[in-house]
């Protein structure tokens, strides 16, 4: 088995023994931890800090949109999440 280089602990039990589990729907690498056997990534995006998705989430609700139509939108523009 290939190691790899970047060493990630388990954020639920801090064990080393994290491996390689698959991808995400998104494309991410999923992570499997062999002690406690949960399942994580190796780095997350948080998006509720990006300040162009703030301001186009603030201009949809005042535009009286619904919580599905902002849905659609901002899941149909993956460049707004890039971090």
């Amino acid at each position: 088995m290939r190691e790899s280089l970047l060493k990630l602990n388990c954020p639920y039990c801090q064990s080393s023994k994290v491996v390689k589990n698959g991808k995400k729907k998104n494309g991410s690498q999923n992570q499997r931890c062999r002690n406690c056997q949960e399942q994580c990534r190796a780095s997350y995006c948080y998006k509720g800090a990006n300040l162009a998705l703030k301001l186009l989430l603030f201009r949809l609700l005042e535009q009286n949109s619904s919580i599905r139509d902002i849905e659609v939108i901002t899941w149909n523009q993956p460049k707004m999440y890039a971090g």
